[in-house]
């Protein structure tokens, strides 16, 4: 029962992950490296799950952290290790200290 209208000519622009503090933010490292992990893991069958998880792990993630090392995001990368960790022993959910630090 409602009416749909459409502005084609608006125009909406988007800073990214601007409100958990950036692209760099420990926040948005976490979860996106853990998250992503536990969903990938999730939904692959069992015979390209465990070649994900090393792929990423052994290959991957450390190219990815030697050039954010060598950019100077000490922090993003910290944080992104920890929500490997954490895909790792299994633990999903709020990170309360991650959220203590970045508030």
């Amino acid at each position: 029962g409602f009416q749909l209208i459409i502005n084609g000519d608006a125009v909406i622009f988007h800073k990214v992950s601007a409100t958990a503090g950036g692209h760099h933010s420990p926040i948005i490292q976490y979860y996106f490296h853990r998250n992503r992990m536990i969903f990938l893991s999730g939904i692959l069958p069992i015979y390209l799950r465990i070649p994900f998880v090393f792929f990423q792990l052994g290959i991957a993630a450390p190219a990815w952290s030697l050039l954010e090392l060598l950019r100077g995001n000490f922090k993003t990368v910290l944080w992104a290790w920890r929500g490997y960790g954490d895909f790792l022993r299994g633990r999903t959910g709020k990170r309360a200290d991650l959220h203590k630090t970045t508030s």
